[in-house]
Formats: structure tokens, C-alpha cells, sequence
């Protein structure tokens, strides 16, 4: 099993859009729309909230291939959006992990 994470920095004056974004659009597509598992939507507790919330989005998939696909066509939607939408004001970083 794959677990896709994105570590997300919202900046406070776009966390409730952002948030709504997410949840109404991104993930029901996600769900309707590829091989993904399970997903999940955390914020990070031990972080400085003064300027930026940090949250965790995690994707669980079957195996390399299916995150190959995720990556080609789900991923690089939700990237564009986001820089379209939000510009700096939500940074990213991905990272990839495997069941052991």
C-alpha cells in the first residue's frame, strides 16, 4: 500500500475557503474520479498558528502504478487549482510513503 501525503501552509486569511475547497470539491472528485483507498484531513496541533495553519492531506493507494496514475491526472489538477486559486497563500510540499 501507497500513502501520498501533501503537507499544506494556509495562510489564516484564505483557511475557511481553502477548507471548503477542499471538502466540497477537491475530495468528492478524488473520490469519484480515481483508485483512492481512503483519504484523510489533519492539521497539525505543534505548529505556530499566528500567520498559517499547516494541514496534512493523505491518500492511501494500492500500489506504484495507481499512484503513478493519481500523480499524472488527480495530482496535477489539484496543484493547478490551488496556484490558480490561492497563489503563495497555500504552499505545498508532497511526500510518498510505503507500507512495510
Amino acid at each position: 500500500m501507497i500513502l501520498y501525503n501533501i503537507t499544506f501552509h494556509v495562510e489564516l486569511g484564505v483557511v475557511a475557503d481553502f477548507k471548503e475547497f477542499l471538502i466540497q470539491e477537491h475530495l468528492p472528485f478524488v473520490t469519484d474520479s480515481s483508485h483512492v483507498l481512503e483519504h484523510k484531513l489533519f492539521k497539525l496541533l505543534n505548529v505556530d498558528e499566528s500567520e498559517a495553519m499547516t494541514w496534512t492531506m493523505q491518500y492511501y493507494l494500492e500500489d506504484m502504478g495507481t499512484y503513478n496514475q493519481h500523480i499524472a491526472v488527480i495530482d496535477t489538477k489539484l496543484k493547478k487549482e490551488i496556484y490558480e486559486r490561492y497563489g503563495e497563500q497555500v504552499l505545498h510540499f508532497c511526500s510518498i510513503l510505503e507500507k512495510i
